[in-house]
């Protein structure tokens, strides 16, 4: 049976580069405005700020704030990848990653281990009911170092995804204010070609991005932001709950048994 995730893993991390607003590479430098997290949020200004710098300090903030929760829905035109994930900037996480025509993935990575748990859907279209019996309600264990699955983990770097955000090649304007489940939040409105891109950012307490959406040309993507600065803490599986990739091909050669772990 073929286990490997790999298509998984880079149809998600390709998409996770492919916003209009977003498609950078770079590190952004500071901008004059504070990212530090307040318990009363104030007016941080950042309406005042060109939309380069609004995109910047949006960049900035995610990543002082070293964790969010993030939704998503990222589509190329012909496979679509839904996200909704924990993740902060060491690349640990806990949620969950779909692709279509594969399934759902339930995901933990904490440090350079990883745990991965497909759905039925996965095991029906690639797997078959001998792999769904083997492997059952258990999830794939293996790490980072991984060249088949530790890509897969990718996914969950924070720092990754918010260097994505950065503009390359996108004609840039500021947008009307917004309101993002209950934040105040200035915009900023990206076009290159047919693709018309906008970007939601906090204007209380720290710049964080709030929401992110593409359409127009090829797909589209959508991204929300929220529960920044909260610690991902995943709850690892127990031995008994997983099982090792390294052992699968023992456990499938003849004379194997779906009952022998």
């Amino acid at each position: 049976m073929n286990l490997k995730l790999t298509t998984l893993a880079v149809l998600a991390c390709a998409a996770l580069t492919a916003g209009t607003v977003g498609c950078g590479d770079r590190t952004p430098a500071a901008v004059g405005i504070s990212a530090a997290a307040s318990a009363s949020p104030t007016p941080n200004g950042v309406e005042k700020l060109p939309p380069k710098d609004i995109v910047t300090a949006s960049i900035n903030a995610l990543k002082q704030g070293q964790a969010a929760h993030v939704n998503g829905r990222l589509d190329d035109g012909t496979v679509v990848v839904t996200l909704d994930l924990s993740m902060d900037v060491a690349g640990d996480c806990t949620g969950s990653v779909g692709v279509t025509s594969l399934g759902t993935f339930q995901l933990i990575k904490v440090g350079d281990q990883l745990w991965i748990k497909p759905d039925q859907a996965f095991w029906q279209n690639h797997g078959g009911a001998a792999a769904s019996a083997l492997i059952g309600d258990r999830y794939l264990k293996t790490t980072s170092a991984n060249p088949d699955y530790g890509v897969l983990g990718s996914v969950c770097d924070l720092s990754a995804l918010a260097d994505s955000l950065n503009p390359q090649g996108v004609s840039l304007s500021g947008g009307p204010q917004s309101t993002v489940n209950g934040t105040p939040a200035a915009t900023v409105l990206g076009a290159k070609g047919p693709e018309k891109g906008t970007l939601a950012v906090a204007m209380l307490g720290s710049p964080y991005p709030l929401h992110f959406d593409r359409a127009g040309g090829v797909g589209g993507e959508t991204l929300d932001f929220k529960d920044f600065t909260v610690p991902v803490s995943p709850t690892t599986p127990r031995p008994d709950q997983s099982i090792d990739v390294d052992q699968l091909g023992q456990l499938t050669s003849p004379g194997a048994s779906p009952t022998s772990v």
